[in-house]
């Protein structure tokens, strides 16, 4: 199960949609959803000030300048999450914190099961671009897992999986299983390598760990593709070589 679940908080468009995955899939699991207010200030290496009984504590030397930037959008932000949290009826905190530097997220999110933030989210306050440029950085800053969602919120039915079976995907990985234990949903795995005979060989041995694991035979089997449509559990699930460039490594599946 989930446990522990982490928001960064950012002013874009994705935001509302990030709360709500998180809350909808803490509801699920009776997992605690966690906040901290992020920001990609040019020069700045430590947060802002400190969030404490609805009031924030600027650190000293946070400039009258960045205060007037940031500080309705660090309330603004925390008033919108912590009234999703409620209207969900489920439980979180936030970090005391605010304005942490993006670059620190690394060093928080490790003790978290998962992430969830916006595929375009925006750190910066001013010169945005709402590109997938975080997020590329958030994969790179640690091996928690993290879901990155759409700007409008849906039931998660449908999920497609990049894995190129290193070492770190594995790892990366684990926590993933848990969210199909939501509800009954698709999921397709994209066996992902730059060399197609270890592509194949991948497949092939991917084929046999989910016969094992499921106790089936595939429903479908191709050159480089197989499918097995389950009823306990109930997915719809598939692994394939079509994708030919390399995988995300933070996304996949452990089995207990």
């Amino acid at each position: 199960m989930l446990r522990r679940i982490f928001v960064p908080l950012e002013n874009s468009t994705n935001i509302d949609s990030v709360i709500k995955y998180a809350c909808f899939i803490a509801k699920n699991h009776d997992a605690v959803v966690t906040a901290g207010v992020f920001f990609d200030i040019h020069g700045s290496q430590k947060s802002f000030g400190k969030f404490k009984e609805d009031k924030i504590t600027w650190d000293k030397d946070t400039s009258e300048g960045t205060i007037v930037d940031v500080e309705n959008i660090i309330f603004h932000l925390i008033n919108k999450f912590k009234n999703e949290c409620k209207r969900n009826e489920v439980n979180f905190s936030i970090l005391q914190n605010v304005g942490i530097p993006i670059g620190k997220i690394g060093d928080i999110i490790k003790y978290f099961d998962i992430v969830v933030t916006g595929v375009k989210s925006e750190f910066r306050i001013s010169k945005r671009r709402f590109d997938s440029s975080y997020l590329f950085k958030m994969l790179s800053y640690g091996v928690t897992p993290i879901l990155s969602v759409p700007n409008s919120f849906r039931e998660i039915k449908n999920v497609i999986i990049i894995y190129d079976g290193s070492i770190s995907a594995s790892r990366a990985l684990q926590r993933f299983a848990h969210i199909a234990n939501i509800d009954k949903f698709n999921i397709k795995i994209f066996m992902s390598t730059h060399n197609e005979e270890s592509g194949v060989k991948n497949l092939n041995e991917s084929i046999n760990f989910y016969k094992n694991l499921f106790k089936s035979e595939p429903t479908k089997v191709k050159e480089d593709y197989a499918q097995w449509i389950l009823d306990d559990p109930k997915i719809n699930f598939a692994i394939s070589t079509r994708v030919k460039t390399l995988g995300v490594d933070h996304l996949g599946i452990q089995v207990d």
